[in-house]
């Protein structure tokens, strides 16, 4: 206890935040973001200025869309004796599906504690089997806007429609907010023609296209930290892909399917360095490895970390049952450098 007490007033342990974004954008390759680099990626770069590392992982046994969102709304692996069991990535799900246990009991997620500490939630995708989320949690997730892109020649209005809906959630859903935004362009991309690595590739394009969207959220928070309220962002991805070439499935060994980014960041600062740097005493860093989830004593950072990460960021407790990071030990806080 005084070495808690100790360290939150050396400013190790950072103030809650009023509003935290989990920024979600599907078929997110880490090497992706190496190869356009900030000049092509400001505002990714921007968010790699904060607590970061790109060697996370995926789930261990699922390197698919809607598992590895259901991870990161939970705070659970899919396996194991408390997983969250959610198996299909079907892009149509029946309208009484729901996140349930073996014995059809529900299965907590980060809205549930976020609405019950205060905080207004919205969530927003564009796929439709995300509507899942509101079925499972409907008192918990009133506000939701969940669309499917029609053609990839409206991506950018369809994602910057998606932008729209998390800003005004930011701006009308009162002083504490919690906001789940998916952006699905580099994935269709890389269904449609591969994840290429080329300057002029459409999967680079649509990455380009997100940073675009990532610019109007920073340009909000900055508004807002004027106004002195405090924003984060926690960034991720489900898998990433092009192995095979259009593909993330049929190769799930390979490195390029399961390596994705993870980031923190904080409008005013206070988050900042090499995530495994930061945690050498709980996660290791696994090289090109994707550890099973039954060796994880010392596990890799997992985008399912996020959901815990975004309640310790609003001051709330974990996810009761969850089994990532539940003791919000995943340390991303430095003292401000005002």
């Amino acid at each position: 206890m005084l070495s808690s007490l100790l360290l939150a007033a050396w400013g190790f342990f950072p103030q809650e935040v009023d509003h935290v974004v989990v920024v979600s954008v599907d078929g997110l390759r880490s090497d992706a973001l190496v190869f356009a680099g900030p000049e092509q990626l400001p505002n990714f770069h921007r968010l790699l200025s904060g607590a970061f590392t790109l060697n996370a992982r995926t789930d261990p046994d699922a390197i698919v869309t809607l598992p590895n969102h259901v991870g990161m709304l939970t705070g659970r692996l899919m396996k194991g004796p408390h997983g969250h069991g959610w198996t299909s990535n079907a892009s149509e799900l029946p309208s009484n599906s729901k996140i349930e246990d073996a014995e059809g009991r529900g299965i907590a997620g980060m809205f549930g504690v976020a609405a019950i500490g205060g905080v207004k939630n919205i969530l927003v995708a564009g796929k439709s089997k995300f509507s899942l989320f509101q079925q499972s949690w409907p008192q918990d997730l009133p506000k939701a806007h969940v669309r499917s892109l029609d053609s990839l020649d409206n991506l950018r209005a369809f994602e910057g429609e998606l932008s729209d809906a998390t800003l005004q959630h930011l701006n009308t859903g009162g002083s504490r907010t919690l906001s789940f935004l998916h952006y699905p362009g580099p994935d269709v991309a890389g269904h449609s023609h591969g994840w290429k690595l080329q300057k002029d590739s459409e999967y680079i394009k649509a990455i380009v296209g997100v940073d675009k969207e990532l610019g109007r959220l920073l340009e909000a928070f900055d508004t807002k930290r004027e106004g002195g309220y405090i924003s984060a962002v926690i960034l991720t991805s489900d898998h990433g892909g092009g192995a095979p070439h259009y593909s993330h499935k049929a190769k799930p060994g390979l490195w390029v399917n399961y390596i994705i980014p993870f980031a923190i960041w904080r409008s005013d600062g206070k988050a900042k360095g090499d995530l495994y740097a930061l945690n050498a005493r709980t996660r290791k860093e696994p090289g090109i490895k994707n550890p099973p989830e039954t060796s994880e004593a010392m596990p890799p950072i997992r985008n399912a970390e996020a959901a815990n990460i975004a309640l310790q960021l609003l001051g709330l407790k974990s996810i009761p049952g969850s089994t990532v990071n539940t003791s919000q030990n995943l340390h991303f806080g430095i003292q401000a450098q005002d």
